[in-house]
This record gives structure tokens, C-alpha cells and sequence, in this order.
């Protein structure tokens, strides 16, 4: 129920909820990569005694000789694992601010994987318990998120009892037109049906694909590959997402002022976003691959293809609620969980493709990441569609459930 005079808090609650849904995944991006930077500690470092002359880099100290064997420091080494093995928005956020709310609470991936590996890094080098330090900090981080979100966030406006009048009276006229109370049942055979659902769940996948083999696997290849110490390697793997951050705020703000003042519309906005962060990553991280032990090239073409990957708020991310703000959870649970699943299947792959950390098997990794955002973004510009779809509206639900009766 709506409070019935003015609140005395000046907070907008749409923010607070922006802020924890940041806070939730800086902490599930966190506790997911921390793992990335742990595992080069963890594990006993295989040992490279063949000859590799053109295709590993020579360690930052010390020069490549023909045979290289990996010296294991004293603290690291506990597991020996090989490569194989190492493996509501809908209710609160008005559409004029919709990009960029929504890349308020994303930009928590980029900070929590900030966070998990400069952190994670600080931790591997100064704590006095090693890298289980690394698992108590973050396991720690989330059941304060936890804590917090339970006090301070609601379902909807409607039931948060802080919220202003004010803003209540502004997110109710913001969003009535398209969400509704007391919807039907989800309608799966109509989302099933839709092509604009199929190819965001594509791209989705795509995207997913390249995301989690860069934030999963990049610290490895700056490690193994490029010899990156631990401390480096932290920093450096941080590095693209920074950048990423500071990008996806201006695109996500631009992207709002096109489309409310009618320069872009909303489907082409979504469809120029998403190209953006898929095919450009896909030739700036073939342009790594092909700029071997030159590191700072390599950095800097790794920097800017996560970078641009942040196009992705306010192409990919926001497209749910674009298509049925009623059933938007739904879909994001739908597209968000099934490209997940790419999170295990990558690092899996990744350690099937690349059994000696070399160049040239590192550079097929990233081939098949180029073909899978060719692929998925092509199924989005062909499909995709930044418009409600008929089955968000109650009433065309009913009336389609009501010709099925008649006919039966």
C-alpha cells in the first residue's frame, strides 16, 4: 500500500533498488571469477619440458629458453588438477531511464569482476592463509548483500513502505501503459512462438560465449601464455572491465536521450547496440591473438574488445523488458539462465583446446569465440525487435484464450 502522506526519506528507492541489484551481482560476478584468479595458486603449474621455441612468450624476467620447466614457489600447489579439469526490473524502472538503470545494476559484473581480481590478487600475495582468504572474503561480501537486500528492497512500489509519494505517483503513471496487476498465467506458447524471443536468447548465447571465456579464462592466458606475475595478472584482467564501465554509462545515457527524443528508435537502438558489442569485440580479439608476446598490444586490443562489449546494457540486456515489461522476469530468467550454461562449457573447453597454453591453441579459442558472435548477432539483427509484443497485453491474452474455447 502507497504511504499517505510524503516520506521524510529523499532517497529515490528506485535507486536504492539499483544500487543493491549492483551490489547483488558485483557480489555473484565476484565469488564466480575470484575462482579464475585463486586457481593459478591452487593448482601445481604443468610442467613445459618439450621444446616450444615460437609459440609460448618468454618470462617478463627471465629469457625463453628451449626447454622451459616452471619453478613452483613454496605456497602454491595444493591441487593437482590438469588443464582439462580446470573448470523486477519491470516495476521500477521508467522507460526514459531504462538503459541506464539497467547499466547502473550491470555495471556490477564489470565491478565484481574488478573486484574478484584485484582483490583476489592482493589476497594470493599478502594474506597469511593463502587462497582460501580469497573464498572467505567474497563468501563474506554475500551474505551481507544478502542482509541488506532482505531489509531494504520490494517487489514494487506498491509494497515498499519508504517510497515518497512523489516518485510512487511517478513510477505508477511511468508504467501502467505496458505492466499490469493480476496477469494471466506466462504465456509460453506465444513467448515459444515469438522470433524476437528466439533471437535474443541467441545472442544472449553469443554473448555469454565471448563474455565468460574473456573473464574466465583472460587471467590464465595472462599467466600462462603472457607471464603476467599474479599481482600484474590481477590488475591487467581488471583492466578491460574499468574501461567497460565507464563506457556502458555513456553509451546507456546516449542510447535514452536518442530514443526519447525520437532520433533512434527503440528496435534499432537495441539491434546498433548489440552489434556493437559483439562483432567489434570479434576482430579486436583476433587482433590479440595474432599480436603474440607483444603485451601491451595485446592488453590494449583486449581492453577495448571487453570495452565495447559493454554496448551490450543497452542493446541485449534491456530487450526483455522491451518485449513484455509484464513478463519480463520470465524472459530474463529464460535467456539469462540458458546462456549461463556457456560459463561451464567454456572453461571446459578452453581446457580441452588448450592442454599446453600455446599460442596457436589459444588463438582457436578465440576463432570459435569470433565465429559464435558472427553467428548469434546476424540471428538478432535479422529478428530482433525492441517493440511490446502483443502477448504482454492482457487483454489480447484473453481474447486469444477466449477463440481457443470457442473453437473447442
Amino acid at each position: 500500500m502507497l504511504p499517505t502522506s510524503a516520506s521524510c526519506i529523499r532517497i529515490q528507492q528506485r535507486w536504492i533498488f539499483a544500487v543493491m541489484g549492483f551490489l547483488g551481482l558485483f557480489n555473484a560476478y565476484a565469488m564466480r571469477i575470484c575462482l579464475s584468479i585463486a586457481i593459478t595458486e591452487m593448482t601445481v603449474p604443468v610442467n613445459i619440458t618439450e621444446e616450444l621455441i615460437d609459440d609460448t612468450c618468454p618470462d617478463l624476467e627471465q629469457p625463453l629458453t628451449s626447454n622451459a620447466t616452471v619453478v613452483l614457489p613454496p605456497h602454491r600447489g595444493t591441487y593437482v588438477w590438469s588443464e582439462y579439469t580446470q573448470v523486477m526490473t519491470a516495476h521500477w524502472v521508467p522507460p526514459s531511464e531504462l538503459a541506464l538503470i539497467t547499466a547502473v545494476i550491470f555495471i556490477g559484473v564489470d565491478l565484481g569482476i574488478i573486484g574478484a581480481t584485484t582483490i583476489s590478487g592482493l589476497i594470493l600475495r599478502y594474506s597469511v592463509i593463502g587462497w582460501p582468504g580469497v573464498f572467505y572474503f567474497f563468501g563474506g561480501a554475500g551474505i551481507l548483500w544478502f542482509v541488506l537486500w532482505v531489509l531494504l528492497c520490494y517487489n514494487d512500489p506498491e509494497e515498499h513502505p519508504f517510497i515518497s509519494r512523489k516518485e510512487a505517483t511517478y513510477l505508477r503513471e511511468s508504467l501502467n501503459e505496458h505492466t499490469h496487476k493480476n496477469m494471466p498465467p506466462v504465456p509460453w506458447a506465444h513467448i515459444f512462438k515469438s522470433k524476437s524471443f528466439w533471437a535474443l536468447l541467441a545472442v544472449q548465447i553469443g554473448h555469454d560465449w565471448g563474455l565468460y571465456t574473456l573473464v574466465t579464462d583472460l587471467p590464465k592466458y595472462m599467466s600462462s601464455v603472457l607471464r603476467f606475475s599474479v599481482e600484474y595478472n590481477g590488475y591487467l584482467s581488471s583492466l578491460p572491465n574499468l574501461c567497460s564501465i565507464l563506457y556502458c554509462l555513456v553509451i546507456s545515457w546516449v542510447t535514452d536521450k536518442m530514443i526519447t527524443s525520437k532520433c533512434l528508435s527503440r528496435t534499432n537502438a537495441r539491434k546498433i547496440n548489440t552489434t556493437i558489442s559483439t562483432i567489434v569485440p570479434a576482430f579486436l580479439i583476433i587482433g590479440a591473438s595474432y599480436a603474440g608476446c607483444h603485451r601491451t598490444t595485446v592488453v590494449v586490443l583486449f581492453t577495448l574488445g571487453v570495452m565495447f562489449m559493454g554496448s551490450s546494457l543497452p542493446g541485449i540486456k534491456v530487450n526483455s523488458l522491451d518485449l513484455s515489461p509484464n513478463y519480463a522476469g520470465t524472459l530474463m530468467a529464460l535467456t539469462n539462465g540458458i546462456a549461463s550454461l556457456t560459463g561451464m562449457l567454456t572453461p571446459y573447453l578452453v581446457g580441452v583446446l588448450t592442454p599446453r597454453q600455446t599460442l596457436s591453441e589459444w588463438r582457436l579459442v578465440f576463432w570459435i569465440v569470433f565465429a559464435v558472435f558472427f553467428v548469434t548477432n546476424t540471428i538478432f539483427v535479422m529478428f530482433a525487435s525492441g517493440d511490446v509484443q502483443d502477448w504482454n497485453d492482457p487483454v489480447f491474452l484473453k481474447d486469444q484464450s477466449d477463440k481457443k474455447n470457442n473453437k473447442t
